[in-house]
Formats: structure tokens, C-alpha cells, sequence
């Protein structure tokens, strides 16, 4: 194995076994640790060292008889920021890409109109979308966008970004965002959509964004699959 000075053994071993993860899929295992003594020509201990890391970053599971079991990644953005998918995947070295599921026009539940501060609303776009990075399932989509947007059917089927689509053709950015997050259960639907099963566990965001003008321009529910995602606050005394 080529060493390189700056960098200590086990973090230059941890450095090759997250490509090993990248090119995996969850539930895969790392070769065992004797194994990995011998393709990297060093002792158990750093090998050990590197996979504490691993552990740690929540990238792996070590399970005694089993081996060290390939975890889902997680994406953990940044509570005081405003990210789209993409740019979360993106900022996390994850290829995002979306697979439209339904494009109509709905008569919008309750909290949609209270979240849109659209009471009076009676029909307005929706757009239902699964979200996944490097090919796998992380969420889904649930697009609902004010009803004085003029698109058309085949710009929300094909659009790559909502945020690129409405700048591009109204000039608009979003400025802000108001966020409720709580968890949920998979229902027969939803965990058919998102090839998981009944009752696993969700994650649930009902998100409104604003524009410079602090007008609405989206409200978004946001379901992600539990074992894909995380939040990370530090606190201070």
C-alpha cells in the first residue's frame, strides 16, 4: 500500500474502505479484518483503529460473528441553512436524481392551504416525486405550488430542480423556510412507494419557502426513510 506521510495508517486505510462502501450496497459486508490485514499489508490494530472510524461515522455496523455490515449513508444537513436535495447529495459526494410519479391538478388538503396562507385556494399544482442518490430510495416528494405559477404538465414532469425551474422562469429564489418536523410510520401506501415496509420508521417534513418578495412559493411534505437521514445540532451552554 502506498503511505503517505501526512495522513496516519489507519486514516489512509479508512480513506480506501469508504470507497469500498461507496461502490456497495447496505447490508453488504466488508471483508473480514485477517482479510484486511493482508490486502493492505498492516497490523490488526490499525485496522481495528480504521474501523472504529467507520463505526463511528455511522457508516458501518460491526456485529461479533457477523462482520462489518455496510450501512445506508445518511444525509445530515444543516438546520440553519436552506438546501435543496440535490444540493444536499451533491455537498456529500451523492449523485441526486428524481423519478417523477405524478404530475395534477388537486383540490389541496387543509394544512397546505394554511401553510400556502391560501385559505380560499380551491385547485393548484402538485407534483409527487421519489428522491435518490446514487440510485437508491432516500425520499419522497409531495409538491403542492401556488396556484398564480403558470407551468405546464411537461415542465413539472421533466423538471431536474424546482428551485433552477422557478428562477429560471419567474427570476424568483427562495429566501427562507419554516420547517415542522416530526416522525411517522409507514403506511401500506407510502412504504409501497418507497419499497419499505409497513410501519418502519419515517421521517416527516412540511416545509413552506419564500421568495425575496416573502411571498409562498412552494409547500413541500418531505418523507424520508429513517435509516437515510439525520439531523445533527450542536448546542451550547
Amino acid at each position: 500500500m502506498e503511505i503517505k506521510s501526512n495522513l496516519p495508517l489507519y486514516k489512509q486505510i479508512k480513506e480506501k474502505l469508504l470507497q469500498t462502501i461507496k461502490d456497495s450496497e447496505p447490508g453488504e459486508l466488508l471483508p473480514p479484518e485477517f482479510e484486511l490485514q493482508n490486502i493492505y499489508s498492516v497490523s490488526r490494530a490499525t485496522i481495528r483503529n480504521a474501523l472504529n472510524e467507520l463505526e463511528n461515522d455511522e457508516l458501518i455496523l460491526r456485529k461479533p460473528g457477523v462482520g462489518s455490515v455496510i450501512l445506508q449513508k445518511k444525509i445530515e444537513p444543516d438546520l440553519m441553512k436552506l438546501t435543496s436535495f440535490s444540493e444536499l447529495m451533491r455537498a456529500r459526494g451523492i449523485k441526486p436524481t428524481y423519478k417523477t410519479l405524478n404530475v395534477q391538478i388537486v383540490e389541496p388538503p387543509a394544512i397546505v392551504r394554511k401553510l400556502m396562507g391560501a385559505d380560499d385556494v380551491q385547485h393548484l399544482w402538485y407534483v409527487q416525486r421519489l428522491c435518490l442518490g446514487d440510485k437508491k430510495t432516500y425520499a419522497l416528494h409531495q409538491l403542492y405550488l401556488p396556484p398564480h405559477f403558470d407551468f405546464s404538465p411537461n415542465e413539472l414532469w421533466d423538471m431536474k430542480s424546482y428551485y433552477g425551474l422557478i428562477a429560471q422562469k419567474f427570476k424568483l429564489m427562495p429566501k427562507y423556510a419554516d420547517e415542522t418536523i416530526t416522525a411517522l410510520s409507514a403506511n401500506a401506501e407510502i412504504a409501497e412507494i418507497l419499497n419499505v415496509k409497513v410501519n418502519d420508521p419515517l421521517i416527516e417534513i412540511w416545509r413552506t419557502t419564500y421568495s425575496e418578495e416573502w411571498k409562498s412559493i412552494e409547500v413541500v411534505r418531505i418523507i424520508y426513510i429513517a435509516e437515510t437521514f439525520a439531523y445533527k445540532i450542536r448546542l451550547y451552554a
